[in-house]
C-alpha cells in the first residue's frame, strides 16, 4: 500500500514488517522517529513527556537504554 500510495515514509514498528519494507526499498519510520521528529520541528515541546506518556498509557514499551539515546539526539 505505501507504495501505491507513493508514501515518503511507512510508520512501522512491528520488526518483520520493518524488514520487509527495508528489503522492498521503502523508507520505514517508528512511532519513536515520529516522537522525535516532531520533537526538532519543534511541533511538540517535549520528546520526553509524550514517550513518558506513552509508556503509561499505551503501554509502548521502551528500553532504558534506546530511551536516553533517543532523547540525547533532540537536546533532552
Amino acid at each position: 500500500m505505501a507504495r501505491e500510495l507513493r508514501a515518503d515514509q511507512l510508520l512501522m514498528d512491528e520488526r518483520k514488517g520493518r524488514r520487509l519494507a527495508v528489503q522492498e526499498g521503502i523508507p520505514v519510520i517508528g512511532l519513536l522517529g515520529v516522537v522525535l521528529l516532531s520533537r526538532r520541528k519543534h511541533l511538540i515541546p517535549s520528546a520526553r513527556a509524550l514517550i513518558d506518556q506513552m509508556q503509561i498509557e499505551a503501554g509502548i514499551y521502551l528500553s532504558h537504554d534506546v530511551k536516553e539515546a533517543a532523547l540525547a539526539s533532540v537536546g533532552e
